[in-house]
């Protein structure tokens, strides 16, 4: 593929697992999110397409872009890898399920192909999971591995381990089985999905484009965001495996647990980040202020990519939890009754970048004195009508009081009437 070109066609997916096509999940992407009602979905609206004589059925579209130059044609998935990893999952199960050894080979060839020493054709994998090696290896012991789908007590097993990718994985095996005991010509089907399902592909060298068309086809997949890019973006930048990986579950675990939270939104939290550091109104989208205006480079921005933002992230989850989420057990009643009236009560979150940077740099000390002035100013500029410039304009110069603030001087920025009053 020449430099910059972008390539569109659309495929069957017998040709869109062939030898055409390997695929990389990149480390930015979540983890596999199908539910069973997806993969029920799925199933049934290909077999009522199926016993309707439709001759293509288009299942959705592919956004890709060519990796470095291999022997073999590489492609990491933008957008499309839930239903890629969708199908290799319904290609083992078929595999599993059928008696007949042609049909057997050739659902394994889609997902996996054979080294063949003599031709010096290697062992690969169609689809590789980037930084998440525990999903590789749940891959290759119930995916590439013949029977794996049917180790019943196994995959029960690995359901509780609380894995993400896993976990759906798993329970889009027992759907896929579940929906496959309702046809009852699986050879047929097999004949119909790999002939007459349809994917759009659309791919192209340059990684400017390739965002660019994700954002203008992302369709029924699951959307990256901010946070996302921002991942890979210092993952990538860590040059230790062990590291990545290490960070990667870090990130995870962090991620599953904000969205868990009513407010739950990891961008909002990184939003919070970038008010701390940058204190000036944003002028773009999240991932684009942390690449102008945070990481470090020719001489300009605040951190350095990788370990440094990444420990900076994990760092202010920590602190959000024992002061917003009230986990830390030294917290006055008073304060945590004040954070409770505060987060139920005032539509804006304004006031959360000064309380954590507050914390990061004071911790327990006069917390709730803090807190009481912060409240008593938000809330006056509200009832005030002050616009959202006035009130951001007040809370970015709180934090650049706090920021040069010493700890033996805690009771001048407390005292500052030009800034809580």
């Amino acid at each position: 593929m020449a430099d910059g070109k972008i390539e569109v066609d659309k495929k069957i997916l017998q040709d869109i697992f062939s030898k055409d096509f390997w695929y990389v999940i990149p480390e930015y992407q979540r983890p596999y999110a199908w539910q069973s009602d997806n993969i029920a979905d799925l199933i049934g609206d290909i077999h009522y397409a199926q016993n309707n004589g439709t001759n293509e059925y288009f299942v959705g579209s592919l956004v890709l872009k060519k990796t470095e130059e291999k022997d073999f044609s590489e492609y990491d998935v933008l957008d499309g890898q839930q239903r890629l990893t969708s199908f290799i999952i319904l290609f083992a199960c078929l595999r599993d399920r059928i008696k007949d050894e042609v049909y057997k080979d050739t659902l394994q060839s889609l997902i996996y192909q054979e080294a063949n020493k003599p031709r010096k054709i290697p062992s690969r994998n169609k689809m590789q999971y980037q930084i998440r090696h525990n999903v590789e290896e749940f891959m290759n012991d119930h995916i590439i591995t013949a029977g794996g789908t049917e180790k019943y007590d196994d995959l029960r097993s690995k359901k509780k381990k609380g894995d993400k990718s896993i976990y759906n994985m798993i329970n889009a095996i027992f759907s896929a089985y579940e929906n496959l005991n309702k046809i009852e010509d699986l050879e047929e089907f097999v004949d119909y999905l790999l002939n007459n399902v349809i994917l759009i592909y659309v791919s192209t060298d340059n990684e400017e484009d390739a965002f660019r068309l994700f954002t203008i086809l992302n369709d029924r997949g699951i959307s990256l965001t901010s946070a996302d890019i921002i991942k890979s973006t210092n993952i990538g930048a860590l040059v230790n495996e062990k590291d990545q990986n290490e960070y990667a579950r870090l990130w995870e675990e962090m991620e599953n647990k904000i969205e868990n939270r009513k407010s739950g939104d990891f961008d909002r939290f990184l939003g919070f980040i970038r008010t701390i550091f940058i204190k000036e109104k944003a002028q773009s989208v999240l991932r684009q202020e942390f690449d102008k205006k945070i990481y470090l480079k020719d001489g300009t921005g605040i951190l350095k990519k990788g370990k440094e933002v990444m420990d900076v992230i994990l760092e202010y989850d920590d602190i959000y939890d024992q002061i917003i989420e009230l986990e830390n057990k030294n917290l006055s009643n008073e304060f945590k009754n004040l954070v409770t009236n505060m987060k139920i009560g005032i539509s804006s979150e304004e006031w959360i970048p000064p309380l954590l940077l507050y914390y990061k740099k004071f911790k327990m000390s006069k917390l709730t004195e803090f807190l009481k002035l912060l409240e008593y100013k938000f809330v006056g500029d509200l009832v005030c009508r002050e616009s959202p410039d006035k009130r951001r304009k007040n809370i970015f110069e709180i934090l650049r009081e706090i920021e040069k603030t010493e700890l033996n001087s805690i009771d001048d920025l407390l005292s500052n009437k030009l800034h809580f009053m």
